[in-house]
Order: structure tokens, then sequence, then C-alpha cells
């Protein structure tokens, strides 16, 4: 299916993971000034699709028997896969849709690229330390030193509580961390992979945790220090 075809649902399934029945769109439009425009009116307008299909109570219906639970139990999620990064404005219409979702008991799953090998090695690292993912959202913003590099090793990391809009994770590099308050700036989370793809997989441990990565060497950790209220 493609985006102009707004009052279409792409595909209809269920997360084998969760047992959630997941509402899928595909948008593999770019994020260019000339497109994106057009490009956020189309993805509105096929939103607003999914969610009357949701409310109307149509699709529960129709797909129920597939798992065997009861409506009650049902857990449902909009999923949206990206063919391309978004861009600062799309993140901010994202994070907006997910205020009304969540006010609707809708579950919003947003991810870039088609396949899942990111999250899939979130969850394996995640489960190597016997915890639960927390899974960043892509408008969620990170903490990262200015002056960050990618080879500035070793490369640390440290999850605070998330919340006001961040994930909650502090990004270093180097040996020290410094004290200047204005040391961290915010990045959304979608724009990490720009700066440091070898980051990501350590994104999905909850708060508390750190990490620090060098060639050859990783060390990864729960910090009771670290700031949990």
């Amino acid at each position: 299916m493609t985006l102009q075809q707004t009052s279409v649902i792409d595909i209809v399934g269920i997360d084998r993971e969760s047992g959630d029945l997941t509402l899928t769109l595909s948008d593999t439009w770019g994020w260019e000034a000339g497109e994106q425009a057009e490009h956020l009116v189309l993805l509105e307008a096929k939103l607003n699709t999914y969610i009357a299909a949701i409310e109307s109570g149509e699709v529960l219906r129709q797909f129920a028997a597939v798992v065997g639970k009861p409506e009650a139990e049902r857990r449902i999620v909009v999923a949206v896969r990206l063919l391309h990064t978004p861009s600062a404005i799309g993140l901010n219409f994202f994070e907006r849709v997910n205020v009304i979702l969540e006010a609707a008991s809708i579950g919003f799953d947003v991810r870039i690229g088609l396949g899942d090998e990111i999250r899939m090695k979130q969850r394996s690292l995640c489960a190597r330390f016997g915890v639960r993912p927390n899974y960043p959202k892509l408008w969620e913003k990170v903490g990262i030193s200015r002056d960050w590099s990618p080879t500035g090793y070793p490369l640390n990391g440290l999850r605070n509580r998330p919340g006001s809009g961040t994930c909650g994770w502090y990004l270093w590099s180097g040996c020290e961390l410094s004290d200047d308050p204005n040391y961290f700036m915010p990045l959304h989370f979608a724009h990490l992979k720009s700066r440091s793809d070898s980051v990501l997989a350590y994104m999905a441990l909850p708060q508390g945790w750190r990490f620090l990565q060098a060639p050859g060497y990783e060390d990864v950790w729960y910090d009771e220090n670290v700031d949990q209220e």
C-alpha cells in the first residue's frame, strides 16, 4: 500500500512477542522541505483512518478470534514503519500523535527501516543482563556531550529517569565527565544513529543502567547511585 491511499489500512497482524493487535502503516516518503508538507497531510489523514477503525470497534471484532482473547483484554497498537529518518518537524508531529493515542489507550510504535535489526540487538542485550527492555521513542531526546566523538573512547552512557520529553540517556566520550551545566545538548533519539550507531544496542536498558565501550572492551552495569527518584 502507499501513503496516498489514505483510506486503506496497510497491514493488520498479531505481534508475536506481545500478542498485541497491530495495525501497521508503511511510509516510504522522504522528509525534505519540498515534500514534507504534503507528506504530513497524507500521514495525518491515513492515521485518522486507523484511529477511526479502532474506535469503531470493527477491527477488534474482526480479529479477536485470531488471538482468542476477549476484547476487553486486547491491546491495540498503531505501528508506523518509516523508510527515512524524520526531520525535527516530523518527530514533533509523531510526539503529538502519541499524546492523542495514549489518551485513547492505543499504543504507538514508530520505527525507522523496514527491518528490526536494531530492536533485535537491544532485546538481545537486555536479555543478556536479565532486564526488561525500555525502548526510547524516536521523538524523545537524549543528552549528548558537546564534544562527543564516536571514536573518542571510551564511549559512556547512563540512563536517568525519563521525563519532560527525554528518554533519560546521557552520552559522553572520553575518560572525563565535565561538570559544565551546558556540557550536554539535546538530540532526538531518531538522529542518534547519524552521530554514533555503535551505542544504539544499549538504548533499551532501563533507568539506572550504564555502559562503557571501547574497542575490544565492554562494561555494562546497574548503578544504584544514578538518580531513581
